[in-house]
């Protein structure tokens, strides 16, 4: 009874965590209960959430998911979000010569549940029914019960994640994107079942969502996640480490600065992150100032733009969540259009992802962006601007030779940018080993 395997690994440790804490179980609980989730929204009412999971935790139990993968009694496989992001997670692995035939792909947001039993589907009706009266009561008395919540449909898709593994007798899970706040969990209860799991995340910085990881093996997929390590290490419980191919390289291999040419002087990109668009929805923030670092960044650009004649292009780079819609497209153009009254500015092709684009202007600024790293990856100049950041997400690590901290700053780090050639700019800035040049693809 595989459901029986999960809330019963689950409530031992609880228990047991009462009596003896242990580096592993107070780990697993502590992200489990207290660790940011972009999957509840900020908007979501406290007692309303109790009821939104568990009838979202019995619709996984009773899935009947269509998908394109096929499972197969390997002994190997990958943990993904989404089909999309399995897509990209099967295109990075065949790059670095992973042989997908003999590794089946789990995906948590296509549930099926055909391998669980009227019994498991019992098991998790009636302690997710608990739970949701528990989360219920607990939301009387506290605030944050949301994550307690949410916990219902976390343990329904570990169920089914379980029910893959044992099926088809896995003993070596590739955990891709493992930064949710049950994946320390999911990665206990695969060592207690023989599971070996190895942990890769995305190519952005590890210090918010990796604070404390439980794996057999972790992957660092860019050159400044070793550097943010020695002052995690102590919340880690990891065998094996190693270096990976930045995550979505495969995507970049032509969109290099060597196959493109340099692009054209005195021009700028803005890569936005819709922080606009997710204030007026609601949506949860990881609460270290992203928003107000994404504003700073858009004032600062401003007044640069207004004070500088010499700019003779601005492109305006969307993030995806603000073109996902005609709708929320032709509201996004005016929100930035009026933003920046005055100033001349172009919007890319919607259609294109940004990598494509890294040849039209000559650098490209962001507060907080994954395309940044993209960018340098393929040779191009960019600057960050993380101001009003509660936290130091680059510290120890050369890219802090290219971000500004304060408004003052900005106008003179991108005009300095501005005047340098490609080769100077990586040269002088140290950031040689961010370029696909120097960066090795590894095999497994």
């Amino acid at each position: 009874m595989t459901a029986l395997k999960v809330y019963g690994f689950f409530l031992k440790i609880v228990f047991l965590n009462l009596f003896s804490k242990t580096s592993s179980r107070t780990i697993a609980l502590h992200t489990l209960f207290n660790s940011h989730s972009y999957r509840i929204p900020h908007n979501l009412n406290k007692y309303k959430a109790p009821f939104v999971y568990w009838l979202k935790s019995i619709k996984i139990i009773f899935s009947k998911a269509k998908t394109s993968v096929s499972l197969n009694p390997n002994v190997k496989a990958m943990y993904c979000l989404n089909e999309k992001h399995a897509a990209l997670c099967m295109s990075y692995s065949k790059q670095i010569h992973m042989d997908l035939s003999t590794i089946n792909v789990f995906i948590r947001d296509v549930p099926n549940s055909y391998h669980l039993n009227i019994i498991d589907k019992s098991i998790v009706l009636v302690c997710n029914s608990f739970l949701a009266f528990y989360s219920l009561l607990a939301s009387i008395f506290g605030n944050k019960t949301r994550k307690l919540s949410i916990l219902a449909t976390e343990l329904a898709e570990t169920t089914l994640l379980l029910s893959y593994v044992l099926k088809c007798k896995t003993n070596y899970l590739f955990y891709f994107s493992a930064f949710e706040k049950d994946a320390n969990f999911v990665a206990l209860l695969m060592q207690k079942h023989n599971v070996y799991c190895h942990k890769i995340p995305s190519s952005n910085p590890i210090k918010n969502f990796y604070a404390k990881v439980i794996a057999d093996r972790f992957s660092f997929t860019a050159p400044f996640q070793i550097n943010e390590y020695p002052s995690l290490k102590s919340d880690w419980i990891v065998k094996d480490f190693d270096m990976m191919p930045n995550f979505g390289f495969q995507n970049l291999l032509d969109k290099t600065v060597e196959t493109n040419g340099p692009a054209p002087v005195n021009s700028i990109g803005i890569f936005t992150r819709g922080i606009w668009l997710r204030k007026l929805r609601g949506d949860n923030f990881l609460g270290v100032g992203e928003d107000a670092a994404e504003f700073a960044m858009l004032d600062s650009i401003k007044y640069f733009l207004s004070n500088n004649s010499n700019i003779q292009t601005v492109y305006i780079l969307l993030h995806p969540t603000e073109k996902n819609t005609e709708d929320q497209y032709l509201a996004t153009k005016k929100y930035y259009t009026d933003f920046f009254s005055g100033i001349n500015i172009q919007f890319t092709d919607p259609k294109l992802p940004s990598y494509n684009l890294f040849n039209l202007f000559d650098v490209g600024v962001a507060s907080l962006s994954s395309v940044i790293f993209e960018r340098l990856y393929c040779g191009y100049k960019c600057l960050l601007s993380p101001i009003h950041l509660k936290v130091k997400l680059y510290e120890d690590s050369n890219l802090e030779n290219i971000i500004v901290n304060s408004e003052n700053e900005f106008s003179k780090k991108l005009n300095e940018i501005l005047m340098l050639s490609n080769e100077a700019y990586f040269l002088n800035y140290n950031l040689k080993d961010y370029r696909l040049s120097t960066i090795k693809n590894i095999e497994i």
